[in-house]
């Protein structure tokens, strides 16, 4: 007994998370559409109902047609059935089409819904998500309410609607023979229920698997050079074999659990009718019911076993849809942990002083972490120029990251113009910063739209695309493009050089025309030639603006205002290049070190 009470516990905690899912689910994204769903309703009620009418007709056809060969009722009969028959189709066509548009449409605004949730994150949530997740989330949880729509109102409700008329009718017909269906439908409902729950956990894990298997096929795709330099084919190759296995094995155990529904439905639908034909059989002996009653009850119970049927089959369809429920509604539960303050102050300058002060930072990934920045303090006076240097992975990046508030500071502040980033309004803030990283990035589409994304102004004019891209030195290159500045640069800037891309990314921060630059090794891709190029074009942009700089090539840096050593997340010297290289200490080793390697490198 306490097993079975277990049983029964869980099957109604799993029937209570689903209503709960379903409830949510109707006032966020299909309340809206309350009038569509009843129309469709409506529909479905015809159709339903015209089922059972139409098999209703067989007593009549049986009793008066049949036995006292009446031949024009058997006319009128045939008439009905074809009248029947067309408007249950008319009504099939009505609420399919209502419910598919429906679907259709709020489908789109959920995926809208989505993709606003992703823009709103801030970075630390995107780097604790792979790219497989984010994916799924928006192209299949985010299809949820559609599949809802289908199983549910479609399948389910119809099917639940067709066996209620049925049943009705067959209750009419007889008390006795109907008391089957009474005992068939709990013998029904408690092991669907226990199977869902158990095929809801597996998809769980197979979407697990799909995300991470997407991950991996996206990244295979991005280094297809790197595999194929290294002979890695066959190792890649195995990987996702494996992984593709495991799916297999974890989907087998679901198909299993999916197929069990299918014997408990033949064999209960079995002893119904056994049943039925044995009682029918004894009260068409005994005169109760007539044998019109006794085929017109048979065809409702035939009739009434294909919804049953089809219901286990809507039933697990409809666990897939509320295990995507909850993910869809564990994303849009999310709150970004970078957000405006209620007052949030609206920055606007010309002219912009960044300080830091006793910053602390540290990233947070799977449960661990990890210090980068400890105790930072340092100014970038306005219309100043400050240069942030050191060995890769110092806290370079993570400094410059924290000014627009990517992320937000563990300890310590950071003020622009003396006023604390987090009382500023976010938009209003990086509306005054052009940030050039070194992980160059274009977005499919021309090269002008790629330049113009850095304007402010929606209507930018050509001519001042055209003036950006030739301070960044990239006005050579793109004309010589068979459609100059319309010239497409491909998924994320692939039919471009690094160089390339590199100057059309200048060229944006350019356009911007900000108080405040970034620059985050913004001249790391480009030759020589190119470098002195853009470096003129920089030092005239970077006159009167504030300006973040970080370069490993030491000789970009040497005019800076002020030079700042980075090393192991500390501030280890500051001062000018003159001041510095006098210090003799880590960043006149430095100097001396890439000094010497020019000198090498011009001597072969």
């Amino acid at each position: 007994m306490g097993k079975i009470r277990e049983k029964l516990s869980k099957s109604f905690d799993f029937t209570r998370r689903d209503i709960y899912l379903f409830k949510r689910l109707w006032n966020t994204a299909l309340k809206k559409y309350v009038v569509s769903v009843f129309i469709a309703f409506g529909f479905m009620l015809i159709s339903a109902g015209g089922e059972a009418y139409s098999l209703s007709l067989l007593k009549p056809t049986f009793d008066k047609a049949f036995f006292e060969k009446d031949h024009v009722f058997m006319g009128w009969i045939a008439l009905q059935i074809i009248g029947v028959f067309f408007l249950k189709s008319m009504a099939l066509y009505a609420h399919v089409y209502i419910m598919g548009m429906t679907g259709l449409k709020a489908t789109r605004e959920m995926q809208i819904r989505v993709f606003k949730k992703f823009l709103d994150m801030d970075l630390a949530f995107f780097g604790r998500q792979s790219f497989g997740r984010l994916s799924t989330l928006f192209s299949m949880d985010s299809a949820v309410i559609n599949a809802v729509l289908q199983s549910f109102f479609t399948k389910f409700a119809k099917d639940i609607l067709t066996i209620i008329a049925m049943v009705c009718y067959m209750v009419y017909l007889s008390p006795q023979m109907s008391l089957i269906i009474f005992v068939l439908l709990p013998a029904i409902a408690f092991p669907l229920a226990s199977l869902g729950r158990k095929y809801r956990a597996i998809f769980g894990k197979t979407m697990i698997i799909h995300e991470n298997f997407t991950t991996f096929f996206m990244q295979i795709l991005q280094s297809i050079p790197v595999v194929k330099i290294y002979g890695k084919e066959d190792f890649e190759k195995n990987k996702a074999h494996k992984v593709l296995s495991g799916l297999l094995k974890i989907e087998k155990k679901g198909l299993k659990i999916s197929a069990r529904s299918r014997p408990i439905m033949e064999t209960l639908g079995g002893f119904a009718i056994a049943g039925a034909l044995i009682l029918g059989a004894a009260q068409v002996s005994s005169g109760i019911i007539t044998t019109g009653d006794l085929v017109a009850f048979l065809a409702m119970l035939f009739a009434c076993y294909r919804p049953l049927k089809s219901l286990s089959g809507t039933f697990i369809q409809m666990q897939t849809a509320m295990k995507g429920t909850e993910r869809l509604f564990s994303l849009l539960d999310k709150k970004a942990e970078i957000f405006d303050k209620k007052n949030a102050v609206e920055l606007s300058t010309k002219k912009a002083k960044i300080s830091f002060k006793n910053v602390d930072f540290s990233y947070h990934q799977d449960g661990h972490k990890k210090k980068v920045l400890q105790n930072i303090s340092f100014e970038v006076p306005a219309g100043k120029t400050v240069a942030l240097v050191g060995i890769s992975g110092g806290g370079k990046t993570t400094i410059m990251n924290l000014i627009p508030r990517f992320y937000e500071v563990e300890k310590g502040t950071i003020k622009i113009n003396g006023k604390n980033i987090k009382d500023l309004s976010l938009k209003s803030m990086r509306k005054h910063m052009a940030f050039v990283t070194q992980d160059t990035m274009l977005f499919g589409g021309s090269i002008a739209e790629n330049i113009a994304y850095g304007s402010n102004d929606e209507n930018v004019r050509h001519e001042d695309i055209v003036q950006s891209a030739k301070h960044a030195a990239a006005h050579g290159f793109i004309t010589k493009f068979k459609n100059g500045y319309k010239e497409n640069v491909g998924e994320r800037g692939g039919r471009l050089s690094g160089g390339q891309k590199q100057r059309i990314s200048i060229a944006r921060a350019l356009l911007k025309n900000a108080p405040i630059l970034l620059l985050d090794e913004a001249t790391s891709a480009l030759d020589t030639k190119s470098e002195s190029v853009v470096q003129k074009a920089l030092q005239t942009l970077m006159k009167n603006r504030t300006t973040l700089v970080i370069a490993h090539r030491l000789s970009t840096i040497i005019n800076a205002d002020k030079i700042i050593v980075i090393d192991d997340g500390k501030v280890i010297e500051q001062g000018d290049h003159n001041e510095l290289l006098k210090k003799k200490g880590y960043y006149s080793k430095l100097y001396q070190m890439q000094l010497k390697k020019k000198e090498k490198n011009a001597t072969k």
